[in-house]
């Protein structure tokens, strides 16, 4: 989240008291938990990118209990351990989030297809 939308996130969420985040400290909890979130997200997706060709990539939804995401495009293979971790990060981050904390999405996302390219799975527009 960039810092100007951030401070947008605070300055409405402090004004109206939104999702338990009534004072700049909560604020500071919920975007250092969100941030410690998509990192952890991140890294897992990038370990799962690795292909020979695009058979192996498929879409996937990185959305949890902590945020909504656009899906990505991963290696077949790896979408068993990429649940369990995410899963087993959610219980480390966002068992307590959705009650304190706003739940953040995209407003959309792009219409893309999953391929392999120069070894990684990533995607393409239709």
């Amino acid at each position: 989240m960039s810092s100007a939308r951030f401070a947008i996130v605070i300055i409405v969420a402090a004004a109206f008291g939104i999702g338990g985040c009534e004072d700049l400290e909560s604020m500071e909890q919920c975007y250092d938990t969100l941030e410690a979130m998509q990192s952890t997200v991140r890294d897992v997706l990038l370990a799962g990118e690795g292909c020979m060709n695009d058979a192996e990539c498929v879409m996937y939804d990185p959305s949890n209990s902590c945020y909504g995401a656009c899906p990505v495009a991963i290696n077949m293979r790896d979408i068993s351990w990429i649940n369990m971790t995410i899963e087993e990060a959610e219980k480390v981050y966002c068992e307590d989030f959705s009650t304190m904390c706003w739940y953040d999405e995209p407003e959309s996302c792009p219409a893309v297809r999953p391929v392999c390219e120069m070894g990684r799975c990533t995607v393409e527009p239709f």
